[in-house]
């Protein structure tokens, strides 16, 4: 039953990523925003999960809900990241400038959300249970990877793709508009 269990939780963890990847597509209006938040959401749940494996636990139930928790908090970050830099982007034409200036604007409030949040979960670690202290340790590593994906991974992503996208053809800058006088 317990097989089970781990299975449709997986599942379940499956369908809220990709929810929240067609989520964060449609509330930022660009198909884009939604490819290039697919890694810095994922990369969290993997490191996690290497985690668990390397350290020899393996996958269960406490696991498997550590990582939806911790998923579903930490793709906040994402999700600021992003908005930030689409603000940002109606203030200024300068790639480097704009994904600066996001990361700069948003970086602070996320860093120490994210600490709070970790500081929150580690009361976890000293349970006697190992099952709440392995909830604990997967939470706070889903945080923080997250957050580390967020700050410096999606920006550099977004630097790139940006690039691809408009070497393909598939991306065209926005025609300039005549100033009036």
């Amino acid at each position: 039953a317990s097989y089970e269990m781990i299975f449709q939780l997986n599942l379940s963890l499956l369908s809220a990523i990709a929810s929240i990847i067609l989520l964060i597509a449609l509330s930022m209006r660009s198909w884009r925003a939604g490819l290039v938040s697919i890694l810095p959401n994922i990369l969290p749940i993997a490191v996690a999960g290497a985690w668990l494996y390397l350290s020899g636990r393996g996958l269960q139930f406490t696991s498997v809900v550590g990582f939806t928790i911790g998923f579903g908090i930490a793709v906040d970050s994402t999700i600021h990241v992003l908005n930030a830099i689409r603000v940002e982007r109606g203030v200024s034409r300068a790639k480097t400038s704009v994904l600066e200036r996001a990361v700069h604007n948003v970086g602070p409030a996320l860093i120490v959300s994210t600490i709070v949040l970790i500081a929150g979960v580690s009361a976890t670690l000293f349970s006697e249970l190992p099952i709440v202290q392995l909830y604990g340790q997967i939470v706070s590593l889903v945080l923080f990877t997250g957050l580390i994906t967020a700050m410096l991974f999606l920006p550099s992503l977004v630097s790139l793709t940006g690039t691809a996208l408009r070497r393909w053809g598939a991306l065209r800058e926005p025609k300039a508009t005549p100033r009036k006088a």
